[in-house]
């Protein structure tokens, strides 16, 4: 990471402690500002200078652009919770279970509810509910803006512009796995009550929550949208929660979705970036390899890896022994997060990297 980067992370991470922070005389606020608006941490990041008596070291320019934005965060709160109280009383009049996922569950583990952007509304429905759900919507003036039926979603939009997602599934669907099946079912017995605003719902249990949480995490680096708020709020889950959650238990789940590993990076992840305590249960020695997760955290930082990158890490790859020798699964996870990956390696300069890769990735 970069200096700035370095700076950044610092107080991201102090900011998602209540203990007091380290000192800040060597931070360049101006540029890291350009990060913390860049991942829109505002919230997080303010509370952290309002409460520390940090605001002699921040200037006064900063200090109200970092407002600004928390009192917008105030104000969409505030919006969404209206919009899930109509949402609410008209799912619960025509007997449509739902689970809130999203910003808006993941806002209650913060301290101060700002802390967190919450600008739309997350809903985990029924399969079989699918249909009655587009009805009722469509009567309440919404539309569809988009159908993604590989991610079991429907994203519709009202006359005010406001989002409301749809997911008929957790994560995935795979009909030949029937304990993936059970599993999504046995999500609405262990959902536990959440309330927001005046509206009494249900939200994931923290263990789902996590396996959920750790899934969306990886989505956004392998599409290159990460923006730092899902680690947050993974570290949020471990320090404020992490107790009440089975981690063995929360591996197999991982599992059933072919995500323990990966599940396990993005602990050593949060681990470097966030100080945030692995669970003394997970194994990690075969995959922390320090070279290979400041290669993930580098494409993190770049949403992807650009030409010079990809020549410099495909070659690294292709002269490790160790890579080899226990075919490293961190920058397997690296690699086949970068989008069109056959499509890159293809256009590495070298034939005997390109040849090499292929094979190593089995693609």
């Amino acid at each position: 990471m970069e200096d700035i980067q370095n700076q950044f992370v610092r107080i991201l991470s102090d900011s998602l402690k209540e203990e007091k922070p380290s000192i800040y005389t060597d931070i360049k606020w101006e540029q890291v500002l350009e990060l913390i608006e860049r991942y829109k941490v505002e919230g997080i990041v303010y509370e952290n200078i309002k409460n520390n008596d940090l605001t002699t070291i921040v200037s006064e320019e900063i200090l109200n652009r970092l407002k600004i934005k928390v009192n917008l965060i105030e104000e969409d709160q505030k919006k969404v919770i209206v919009q899930l109280d109509k949402i609410s009383k008209a799912f619960n009049n025509n007997e449509i279970s739902f689970i809130v996922l999203g910003n808006l569950a993941t806002k209650e583990l913060y301290y101060y509810p700002e802390m967190r952007e919450c600008n739309k509304i997350e809903l985990l429905i029924q399969e079989e509910d699918t249909e009655s759900v587009k009805a009722l919507l469509f009567a309440s003036n919404y539309k569809i803006l988009e159908e993604n039926k590989d991610e079991y979603k429907i994203t519709f939009i009202d006359d005010k512009e406001s989002e409301l997602i749809i997911y008929y599934h957790l994560c995935n669907k795979n009909d030949e796995n029937k304990e993936l099946i059970i599993y999504e079912r046995t999500v609405w017995k262990r959902a536990i009550k959440l309330e927001l605003g005046q509206t009494e719902v249900l939200s994931l249990d923290y263990e789902d929550f996590a396996v959920r949480l750790c899934m969306q995490i990886e989505d956004n680096i392998y599409k290159g949208t990460n923006d730092f708020k899902e680690l947050c709020d993974l570290a949020m889950l471990v320090q404020i929660k992490g107790k009440l959650v089975n981690w063995d238990s929360f591996l197999m789940k991982a599992g059933m979705y072919g995500a323990e590993k990966s599940s396990l990076i993005i602990f050593i992840l949060c681990n470097k970036l966030l100080k945030v305590d692995i669970p003394k249960d997970f194994d990690i020695k075969k995959i922390n390899n320090k070279k290979y997760v400041d290669a993930l955290i580098n494409e993190i930082f770049n949403d992807s890896f650009n030409k010079e990158s990809k020549e410099e890490i495909a070659a690294m790859v292709c002269t490790d022994k160790e890579i080899e020798e226990s075919n490293n699964l961190i920058i397997k996870y690296v690699m086949k997060t970068i989008n069109k990956t056959k499509e890159w390696i293809n256009e590495l300069n070298s034939p005997v990297t390109r040849e090499k890769l292929l094979e190593w990735m089995e693609i």
